[in-house]
């Protein structure tokens, strides 16, 4: 959009390429049992022995965070009447793994601490500093700005004065990628593959 009485607005975007280097992952345990006694002291159990082996196996404590506690009743519906399964219990909590060459390792200590009971519900890969990426993504994003806006001018007959304004904003990353509950394997495959670093940049320059 331009306004020749008054400069030129344009939007430049930027991208770089960035190798994870951590993963958040989700996980707890869900217990079923006929009360919520049995079943809260069960799950206090498994998530000790899952707390345990994440710490043994060298998770600082706090990367561990309980995210989340719930109890509620189960039933079955047979021909319109409910019946009562037991309670459920789950305690959910959010580990984060800051070295991907032994995430996969981790993993398998602490879903074999954990037992059937054991649930993942989500990893996420992230950049533990993504500055880098950020400095190469918003250089591009401000050239792509600079040359439309170079081009706009030259086509409406004028020069490109002094920036008036800029507004950074960013691209996103990419979302987490789900994972269900987990079979049990000799060693869990992590591979970090890359994530896509993005930045946007709106600049208003005058026109000479």
């Amino acid at each position: 959009m331009t306004h020749l009485e008054s400069g030129i607005t344009v939007t430049g975007r930027g991208t770089a390429n960035a190798t994870p280097d951590m993963a958040r992952v989700d996980l707890g345990v869900s217990v079923r049992a006929d009360s919520v006694a049995a079943a809260s002291g069960l799950a206090t159990e498994r998530a000790a022995s899952l707390i345990n082996a994440l710490k043994g196996a060298g998770v600082d404590s706090t990367d561990i965070a309980t995210t989340g506690f719930n109890v509620h009743p189960e039933y079955d519906h047979i021909e319109g009447r409910q019946r009562l399964l037991g309670y459920r219990v789950s305690n959910d909590l959010q580990v984060v793994l800051r070295d991907l060459s032994t995430s996969g390792g981790i993993l398998d200590e602490a879903l074999s601490a954990g037992g059937d009971e054991v649930t993942v519900n989500g990893f996420t890969l992230a950049i533990n500093d993504d500055t880098s990426a950020k400095d190469t993504a918003r250089e591009a994003a401000w050239a792509d700005a600079t040359r439309k806006a170079e081009q706009l001018a030259r086509l409406a007959g004028r020069s490109l004065g002094a920036v008036v304004s800029i507004v950074e904003s960013s691209g996103g990353s990419p979302p987490p990628r789900p994972m269900m509950r987990m079979a049990m394997a000799d060693s869990i495959p992590i591979e970090a593959g890359s994530q896509t670093i993005s930045v946007i940049v709106e600049v208003r320059f005058e026109l000479d």
